[in-house]
């Protein structure tokens, strides 16, 4: 299966894990830091970039390509890009999770790309949230009692935020330290986003937000579930 993962620096994980895998999907990340990826835009049945800042991280991140030709790929990722799993309290009525989670996530890039996406193919898409931070003790737990727990959220996102079909794919529990929180283990030596075959560079330690080729790789075999590869 081809996959085409649209992301912004969080994609390294993910394209430092696949490099190293023998098999699994075949992985084309179009990625750009920041909010670039805002500057796509429709022509026919491909996204193209609307400045040579955006069309050069493409290619830079893609090995080459800066179109996303929706005929190339049999599914479709669109990983972080803004998209953060918030908590939001138990407590609230169905139909106000229903408008906080639908207005909270319109407002993400994420969001945007997976419109767009849609726009161009009716192949599947899956839509990912940023990684949850790695876990700061210093900083306390919310109650998760008085929470809506992760997967709900999402569960929540997917039937009411996204378009018809978008499946909504968050990080595996083995991942999560406490309830919104990442296990620390999972962002040592994050690297940065860097062209296939560039030397890698790694996030400071004080960073985190980024995580390691571990978390990616999970992300991976999350992706290829999802996508039933397995």
């Amino acid at each position: 299966m081809r996959i085409a993962v649209l992301s912004n620096s969080h994609a390294a994980a993910l394209a430092y894990a696949s490099r190293s895998r023998a098999d699994g999907a075949d992985l084309t990340f179009f990625a750009a830091d920041g909010g670039r990826l805002h500057a796509l835009a429709p022509d026919g049945a491909a996204l193209v970039p609307q400045n040579a800042a955006l069309e050069a991280a493409l290619k830079a991140s893609s090995g080459g390509l800066s179109r996303i030709d929706a005929g190339a790929f049999d599914a479709f990722v669109v990983y972080a890009l803004g998209f953060i799993v918030r908590p939001l309290g138990a407590e609230y009525s169905s139909a106000v999770r229903t408008a906080a989670l639908t207005d909270r996530f319109s407002g993400y890039l994420n969001a945007k790309l997976v419109a767009l996406v849609r726009e161009v193919t009716d192949k599947p898409i899956l839509c990912a949230p940023t990684p949850l931070r790695a876990h700061q003790p210093a900083l306390g737990d919310p109650a998760p009692q008085s929470l809506l727990a992760y997967d709900e959220m999402l569960e929540w996102t997917e039937r009411h935020a996204v378009p018809a079909g978008v499946r909504v794919v968050g990080q595996p529990r083995e991942t999560r330290d406490g309830g919104f929180w990442t296990k620390p283990a999972y962002n040592v030596d994050a690297p940065k986003l860097t062209a296939p075959g560039d030397e890698p560079k790694r996030w400071a330690a004080r960073d985190v937000n980024h995580m390691n080729a571990d978390f990616g790789a999970l992300m991976l075999e999350t992706f290829e579930g999802a996508l039933s590869l397995h």
